[in-house]
């Protein structure tokens, strides 16, 4: 039988299947049409692409087409016995060795998945004994949101009622949290969740879209089905009211997925926030956090994400080039991005090793590539991090030289006098933060921190004067951590030797104060400046390099001097604490602030100058 041979497709058209029904082992056989998509009355599939080895057939019209393994059992299970399916699959509907067409049905894919009547998720059969598990807690913690939403908005009306209802609320962190002892909170069924989402599909980063955008979407966990919906206001709750309780380790895999279902959902997340607490991830968000997440093809980095994030503006008109390479894109989508928008946000994104930092050449433009595990304190330009601001209030308006070199306003505020080893989370313990504190303490001669206070801001610089959970728990647990040192810090300058309580160890690394601490800083070094700041910094930053503010970033940089003036290599975004401090409350609970933000604006006493430098 002769292989099937693709049709050119209209610009304005893309394909769809019609499976035809068929039980057991038949054969598969389909149709393919061609259609515009608001014409069209199909369901999506998404699925683990898998082997790129076509070797198992479908006849379509007449003819074999070779599709994967994965494709195949797939298109199997969700074959229907007695009547036709009408489905869109991207590897089957778009011709694969034609990268012009491609190109353009990626840029309408995000239509496509739009405007499907459903969205088939096809998990696989892996794990599927924990499916009826999973399908009971999700019925089970949805009946529980429903019951709750219902008195949510029985209170609404009930204010409405009474006048004291404004148009423009919202029913803002107004879900309950669960008792201690809430059955929910020890149910064994978890396990299965985590199962779950262990599974080879949340790894993927192309499903991030293809769920996000679905209209409704079907889980098939082998002989299980439910329904997306489901999961995802699962998932929240568990996010936003039992984090703490219910651990999934496989958490880093569902964080965009959480993002762009809010995103959809904002009407019914906001019971879930505190006012202004929460906001539509940005592009480069997604772009970012799926660095955690697996594709094929570098370039879908980018690709993959494009008609997730809102863009009411509509900026950005980024067309995929297969033909490009993926380095090649990754410029193009900086250097667009830059000029397009006029923010300088896109820096906040960057990550080096020192290979990358060789060639010299738009270090300011971020490799998606780049591998990221730890996304715990990390910094981008929005309402919760608002953009550090020149002594006149102004941010950057970056300007791009000759295609590569970017101009942009900033201040070279210092220079690293002192950079720790690398840290990594499972060996941070509590006698390793000490020996930091002895190596930063020997490092500051001087220090523009009050020195009644000095432990408070080397704590502060290693939470990013953050914390995580109860404040005043973290508070008293920072007190304990900050007496323990100063004994310790006393024991030594009197005898060189320091003596640890077994109890005392157990008692702090068990905190959520330490575990916090111990993730943030993972695959990051701490500095001490010249001046005597303390901060947190890439893992590429050394002895040397200097610290700068770029005016509309949220967070001061390093910079790499060249053998030029003012030109420099850009090795990213950090944390350098400054030494104005916000007071919380009358009993001494505060916290230094970020360097640069509107209250610690230090360079101003200092004889340095805001300048245009330029970041190669």
């Amino acid at each position: 039988m002769d292989a099937y041979q693709y049709d050119e497709l209209p610009p304005d058209a893309f394909r769809y299947l019609v499976l035809l029904p068929g039980v057991n082992s038949d054969p598969l056989r389909c149709s393919l049409h061609s259609s515009t998509i608001d014409q069209a009355h199909y369901e999506s599939v998404s699925y683990v692409w898998g082997t790129d080895q076509r070797d198992h057939d479908i006849f379509c019209d007449g003819r074999v087409l070779k599709i994967t393994p994965n494709l195949y059992r797939v298109l199997l299970r969700v074959r229907l016995p007695d009547t036709p399916r009408t489905l869109w699959a991207d590897s089957i509907c778009i011709n694969q060795e034609d990268l012009r067409e491609k190109g353009r049905q990626v840029t309408i894919m995000g239509q496509i998945y739009r405007n499907a009547e459903r969205v088939l998720i096809c998990i696989g059969t892996t794990g599927e004994e924990h499916g009826a598990n999973v399908r009971s807690l999700l019925k089970d913690v949805s009946e529980m949101i429903d019951i709750a939403l219902i008195e949510i908005n029985r209170g609404v009306e009930e204010m409405k009622r009474n006048g004291e209802w404004q148009p423009q609320w919202s029913p803002w962190d107004w879900f309950p949290f669960s008792d201690a002892d809430a059955p929910v909170l020890s149910d064994p069924r978890w396990a299965s969740l985590n199962v779950l989402v262990e599974q080879e599909w949340f790894q993927r980063g192309w499903v991030v879209r293809e769920a996000g955008l679905a209209r409704q979407g079907l889980v098939i966990w082998g002989r299980t089905e439910f329904l997306w919906d489901d999961l995802m206001r699962a998932l929240v709750w568990r996010h936003r009211r039992a984090v703490k309780t219910i651990v999934i380790p496989a958490e880093d895999r569902f964080r965009s997925h959480l993002e762009a279902y809010e995103a959809q959902h904002q009407d019914i997340i906001c019971v879930f926030y505190q006012a202004g607490s929460w906001k539509p991830c940005s592009l480069l968000d997604y772009i970012h956090f799926a660095r955690a997440l697996r594709l094929k093809d570098p370039r879908d980095r980018i690709y993959a994400f494009l008609d997730l994030a809102e863009d009411p503006r509509r900026q950005l008109r980024v067309v995929p080039n297969y033909n490009d390479t993926p380095l090649k894109v990754y410029r193009d989508f900086a250097t667009h991005y830059v000029c397009t928008t006029g923010d300088v946000d896109l820096l906040h994104y960057v990550k080096h090793d020192e290979d990358s930092l060789k060639s010299g050449f738009m270090t300011w433009a971020p490799d998606w590539s780049k591998k990221e595990d730890n996304f715990i304190g990390f910094v981008s330009t929005a309402d919760n991090y608002p953009p550090l601001r020149s002594s006149t209030g102004k941010v950057s308006e970056p300007k791009l030289i000759d295609g590569t070199t970017l101009e942009v306003k900033a201040v070279i505020i210092d220079s690293v006098r002192f950079a720790s080893d690398v840290f990594q989370s499972s060996t941070t313990t509590s006698t390793v933060l000490f020996r930091l504190w002895t190596l930063v303490r020997q490092s500051t001669p001087e220090t523009p921190y009050s020195t009644a206070n000095i432990l408070e801001a080397f704590f502060d610089a290693l939470a990013m004067s953050n914390y995580y959970g109860d404040l005043t728990e973290w508070h008293q647990t920072r007190r304990i951590y900050i007496a323990t040192f100063e004994r310790l810090t006393t024991q030594m300058q009197e005898s060189e030797a320091v003596s640890w309580d077994a109890d005392e160890i157990a008692t702090l690394e068990s905190s959520k104060f330490h575990g916090f601490i111990s993730s943030l800083i993972s695959g990051k070094r701490v500095i001490v400046t010249e001046r005597g700041y303390i901060g947190l910094v890439p893992d590429v930053t050394q002895q040397g390099n200097l610290c700068g503010i770029i005016f509309g970033c949220s967070s001061p940089c390093l910079l790499r001097t060249t053998s030029s003036d003012d030109c420099y290599a850009y090795l990213g975004s950090g944390f350098i604490l400054g030494k104005a401090v916000l007071d919380l409350d009358e009993h001494g609970l505060r916290f230094y602030s970020c360097l640069g933000v509107e209250d610690s604006k230090d360079w101003l006493e200092w004889d340095v100058e805001e300048q245009d430098i330029y970041l190669l």
